[in-house]
């Protein structure tokens, strides 16, 4: 090929016998076009696919946002919920004490020694409580005879609980109240963070009357660990009360940031299941998924901004494209390159195979490369070396033609026996005999497993018998009421070699031209004994018989080899493959009385070793 120029078409290379009046004609049958042609092809399915995962990945990038705010809400949920009511659970133990609800039940003590005295025993007892929960801030008894028991050492705020309007409202109504995250504890004083307080009912175990108070003070700091979880991307977590307004969050959040996840909530009431949706927050489309708190109407949110979500995502696409335009450019010139360094050397195969085309086997290909091309020159010059020994072998070659034709007789499964096998599954599995269904597949699994026998031609005598017991299970099934069978081989001949599906198609045989067409309740059995070096089987049964004449045409057939007939396909084939790995002294006999049933003598020499498919080749003539 001589190289011409490109002028902006794809493929336009001169060829020596393409010049027409000086001018460049374009061949676009040229390898180097095709492959130019290929090559931008499957630049354009590129491009195309690259539009379809990008906008794929987005979707998954999506899903992946989504499963995580339901999940980490789910996490933050749980969490949050355990160390509420672990307060709770602190706040019920105090209230059940028996030691304190006999100081709340009875009056304060006169003195002020004595008063003094019972709050240090019962402020330590309260301390020693508190040292072992790790989230709990504060424990205080409020009793309605004036006790006050706390296991702070901080000052009171006050001496007097009593007035205040959550303890009235725990003291009428008798439920738990908590109150929202507020600076500091209403309890004691100079405390400079956020406290959230579950106040606790002391109900009288003796009168079931209210006693007092118990409150628990949470420090709300304590969440921000849980919210150190996180989403994977950068999210906020929030908690909102039973109006869904925010009663909490970050520190870091401006007003007008609260207000504006107030508004939207207000203004799209949550789904608070725990799924992830969208809302816009502060005109910016966000993500949020939203979960109660069961311990007191107050919910988790979690929100994150799409820009968040898709921020990365972008500067990755940008940065795909970029690459995909500079591999493009590269690939041009590599394929540009690539497709002349081919064509010229197939061009010389091409030149050297027409003179072989003429009959010249000598010619030789001079192309020394180390590529594919040059192990195609390297092969096309043994071949050319070969080729009459080749031609030399072809009688030999329609030998082995003819064993590869009876090795695929010898592999086929009649059609009709799987089609009726699978009716009758189908007609059991209606019927809701599944044990039965059970034992069917069994069957037909094991009977297909010795058909095949992993490309074996031999197998041993055991395997055979469980492969004609698995027919007759099968057949069975069909002609429960005339077939009948006994297999009587002596166990010595287990491990003999026989050659695959040798006894199966004469028990086919004895049922469908035998017992079948006979209508009656019929026996087929299975015999061996020995005779000297060799084993005979013996398959009869009493089925309809042959007359004499049918007799002599069958032992015809088996005597010519007939390839193909109706009636005897199977036991043909039988014969076939036993002459040509054992020779013609072994093989079938029959004996047939009309009326009384037809035996069928199976000869075949005793071996243990397994003939290989090169000594059943030999077996045939085949090299």
């Amino acid at each position: 090929m001589v190289r011409g120029s490109v002028s902006g078409r794809m493929g336009c290379g001169c060829m020596d016998g393409n010049r027409r009046k000086g001018k460049c004609m374009l061949n676009f049958k040229s390898i180097k076009a095709k492959m130019l042609a290929y090559f931008f092809s499957l630049f354009l399915i590129l491009l195309v696919s690259f539009v379809i995962f990008y906008q794929m990945a987005v979707s998954a990038l999506y899903r992946v946002a989504t499963d995580s705010v339901e999940k980490t809400i789910q996490q933050i949920n749980k969490d949050t919920y355990k160390m509420l009511s672990e307060a709770t659970r602190i706040a019920d133990n105090v209230s059940r004490d028996g030691e304190i609800q006999v100081q709340l039940r009875n009056p304060l003590p006169d003195s002020q020694k004595e008063m003094y005295k019972q709050r240090m025993n019962y402020n330590y007892n309260l301390n020693f409580k508190n040292q072992y929960t790790v989230d709990i801030d504060g424990i205080y008894v409020l009793g309605r005879n004036g006790a006050v028991f706390r296991s702070s050492k901080g000052t009171l705020r006050k001496q007097e609980f009593r007035d205040e309007e959550w303890f009235e409202t725990v003291i009428r109504t008798g439920e738990e109240l908590w109150l929202a995250p507020h600076p500091g504890s209403d309890i004691v004083q100079d405390l400079d963070y956020l406290t959230i307080s579950v106040v606790y009912p002391v109900k009288d175990r003796i009168s079931s009357g209210i006693l007092g108070v118990v409150v628990v003070d949470v420090r709300a700091d304590r969440l921000n660990k849980i919210e150190d979880n996180g989403l994977v991307f950068e999210g906020k977590s929030y908690i909102l009360d039973a109006e869904d307004r925010v009663i909490y969050s970050d520190q870091r959040d401006k007003e007008e940031e609260l207000e504006a996840v107030n508004q939207a909530f207000h203004e799209n009431p949550a789904d608070h299941s725990g799924t992830a949706d969208r809302i816009e927050i502060g005109g910016e489309p966000s993500l949020y998924s939203s979960m109660y708190l069961s311990n007191n109407g107050w919910k988790t949110v979690g929100i994150i901004s799409n820009h968040q979500v898709f921020a990365q995502f972008e500067r990755l696409r940008e940065a795909i494209i970029f690459a995909i335009l500079l591999f493009a450019l590269l690939a041009v010139i590599f394929a540009w390159k690539g497709a002349d360094s081919v064509a010229e050397p197939i061009k010389k195969v091409r030149t050297t195979m027409k003179q072989v085309e003429k009959g010249d086997f000598d010619v030789q290909l001079q192309i020394s490369s180390q590529d594919e091309v040059g192990e195609l020159a390297q092969s096309f010059n043994h071949m050319t070396r070969k080729i009459k020994s080749l031609m030399d072998q072809e009688q030999k070659s329609q030998e082995r033609l003819r064993y590869a034709e009876l090795k695929a007789l010898q592999s086929q499964i009649n059609p009709h026996f799987l089609y009726n096998t699978l009716d009758s599954i189908n007609w059991m599995v209606r019927m809701g005999k599944n044990d039965k269904v059970e034992e069917m597949i069994d069957a037909l699994s094991t009977f297909f497993r010795i058909s095949l026998s992993k490309g074996r031609h031999f197998i041993s005598i055991r395997e055979e018998l469980i492969h004609v017991e698995k027919y007759i299970m099968i057949q069975k099934v069909r002609y429960e009421r005339i077939l009948t069978s006994e297999i009587r081989v002596p166990e010595e001949f287990f491990e003999y070699d026989i050659i695959k599906m040798t006894l199966q198609p004469l028990v086919e045989n004895a049922l469908y031209h035998g017992i079948k067409e006979k209508g009656e309740e019929g026996v087929i059995r299975i015999n061996a004994k020995e005779e000297g070096e060799n084993i005979v089987f013996c398959i009869s049964d009493t089925g309809l018989g042959m007359s004499k004449e049918k007799l002599e045409k069958l032992q015809v057939m088996m005597d010519q080899g007939i390839d193909y007939d109706p009636d005897a396909y199977g036991i043909i084939n039988v014969q076939k493959r036993i002459h040509m790995y054992f020779g013609p002294e072994y093989g079938l006999r029959f004996e047939s009385e009309p009326g009384s049933g037809t035996s069928v003598y199976v000869t075949i020499p005793k071996t243990i070793s397994r003939i290989s498919e090169q000594e059943g080749r030999k077996h045939c003539g085949e090299l």
